[in-house]
């Protein structure tokens, strides 16, 4: 059974006539005539009594009519939705990054994309990158951020913007030299002045802190690290108190903690980032949703480039 049969077969029940329902199909009697005897020699039974005017369904046809209606009814909206997902008026887009991440870059993107779409469902995954990386290659996640480079010709990505990782210090912190950079907007401090301060830093299972690790090594520095944490939070607050130093990654979307009077900030000789990007799948259910997900995405971190000055 195909839709054609099935709307040839309700138009004839609809018309208890055969020629009246070839006329209101635009076809002729006799091809629709065929056509009804081939479902039912397929079917291996009768559809509608003949020997009555008007045509009277069988019990079979009866049945065959009350489905096809369902059918054709679910046809239209699967039609429909269709074309609401081709539209970007409905549709499902999942989404990973790492809680930091998250922190601060949905509060700016997701109010916005709503605003557009309405009706598109967003499933959020925070994870670490292994398990982003499992789940966009198994295609539970469509699109998924992150600062690592993904080695996968199975995904595309789109660069974002580079965070600059700088030296968050105590507001009481001076210090006795400082240069500028052409690179930064920041003034430039040495550490290996600081190799007597208190750092507080990430664990060191965290990729941010083997990007600090490496920094401390290339100028054989070895930090005085008094605490240990898995929360950005955590080091900062700790500098808001004055009781270490910290470096992280300067991001344009957490404006609070860029706007903060309590601490002081610097930037590190070498000028060290990291790249932020978005991945995604290239043979994907939802090309055009992710194209209008990504757009967006690079729209509002432009503008939040062009606002939030370092």
């Amino acid at each position: 059974m195909n839709e054609r049969q099935l709307r040839y077969i309700l138009a004839i029940s609809e018309e208890r006539n055969i020629t009246a329902a070839a006329q209101k199909l635009f076809i002729s009697q006799p091809s629709l005539s065929y056509l009804l005897s081939h479902v039912e020699e397929e079917l291996g039974i009768k559809l509608f009594d003949r020997n009555v005017t008007p045509l009277v369904p069988t019990d079979a046809g009866e049945c065959y009519i009350e489905t096809a209606k369902q059918i054709l009814s679910l046809y239209r909206e699967l039609k429909n939705q269709i074309d609401d997902i081709q539209h970007l008026r409905k549709g499902r887009l999942t989404i990973g990054c790492s809680p930091q991440i998250s922190s601060f870059l949905f509060p700016a993107l997701l109010p916005n994309f709503r605003r557009k779409h309405p009706d598109i469902q967003i499933t959020l995954y925070e994870e670490s990158l292994t398990i982003l990386e499992e789940l966009l290659a198994s295609g539970d996640l469509e699109v998924a951020f992150t600062n690592a480079v993904i080695n996968n010709n199975a995904f595309g990505h789109v660069p974002l913007f580079k965070e600059e990782l700088i030296l968050l210090a105590p507001d009481s912190f001076a210090p006795s030299r400082i240069e500028k950079s052409e690179n930064s907007t920041l003034p430039i401090i040495d550490l290996s002045c600081l190799k007597d301060c208190s750092f507080v830093l990430l664990k060191p299972k965290h990729r941010l802190r083997q990007m600090i690790d490496r920094i401390f090594s290339d100028i054989n520095i070895q930090p005085k690290i008094i605490f240990e944490t898995s929360n950005w939070e955590t080091c900062y607050s700790m500098v808001t108190e004055g009781l270490a130093f910290t470096i992280l990654p300067y991001s344009p979307l957490n404006r609070f903690y860029w706007t903060n009077n309590l601490v002081k900030r610097y930037g590190l000789n070498g000028n060290h980032y990291r790249q932020l990007s978005i991945y995604y799948r290239k043979n994907t259910y939802h090309p055009e949703l992710i194209e209008a997900f990504i757009n967006l995405t690079q729209s509002i971190i432009n503008d939040y480039l062009k606002e939030t000055p370092l």
